[in-house]
């Protein structure tokens, strides 16, 4: 039975990839996304990574962000603080791997999930909340959890997701994101592109996330 969902994963990770290689589906993304949960790139708990604790710093279109995890049932939950130009936020995230399974040696699949909440309060405004969920498929070249000597590890993955967001109006949001995860032990830059579209020009690709993480404790 093990074997079997792992050759699922496999095949649906893999799937995933080619699909936003090769040609990605018109019109992937409905509503708009509106940005208030879009702190950091998905956490590494959802990518295999089975060191839940973290810090890290993170700077996107609308916020520069510190974040803080620990870990819990198996995954990982993470605080998230953040302002930019007199606007300020904060929101909380629970990730978790899903599945996991192994192309050759050094190839390893994974599925899974990831649940935020966000708050902003806008300088000359209102605040606003809203709820994400991601689904990360991905592939992780190298081992993620190996110590610094054992040299680095890259993950990508592919991130459906959905969002819905109460501003001066109630809205959502449907699309799929990207993101890679270059690690050495512990340390780790990730990136990741929200609303992810190659028909638009690049500096039209959507949210963009960049930043620098540190796993702390045992791996489990």
């Amino acid at each position: 039975m093990r074997s079997r969902v792992c050759r699922s994963i496999e095949v649906a990770a893999a799937a995933s990839m080619m699909a936003l290689v090769a040609k990605p589906a018109a019109g992937q993304l409905a509503g708009r996304l509106s940005g208030l949960g879009t702190f950091a790139p998905v956490d590494a708990a959802a990518l295999g990574v089975t060191r839940p604790a973290s810090v890290g710093l993170f700077a996107g279109a609308f916020s520069l962000v510190g974040a803080a995890g620990l870990g819990f049932d198996k995954g990982a939950l993470r605080g998230f603080v953040g302002g930019f130009e007199g606007d300020w936020s904060f929101g909380a995230g629970y990730a978790r791997t899903l599945a996991i399974g192994q192309l050759g040696n050094a190839i390893h699949t994974s599925i899974g999930g990831e649940l935020v909440g966000a708050y902003r309060r806008f300088a000359r405004s209102s605040g606003a909340v809203a709820a994400n969920a991601t689904m990360p498929f991905g592939l992780t070249f190298g081992d993620p959890n190996g110590p610094f000597l054992e040299g680095p590890s890259l993950a990508i993955y592919v991130a459906p997701y959905a969002e819905t967001a109460v501003t001066r109006d109630a809205s959502y949001a449907l699309g799929v994101g990207t993101g890679t995860r270059l690690s050495l032990g512990r340390v780790a830059v990730e990136l990741m592109i929200r609303d992810f579209d190659p028909r638009r020009r690049w500096e039209r690709l959507g949210l963009i996330t960049l930043g620098l993480n540190y796993r702390l404790g045992a791996a489990i």
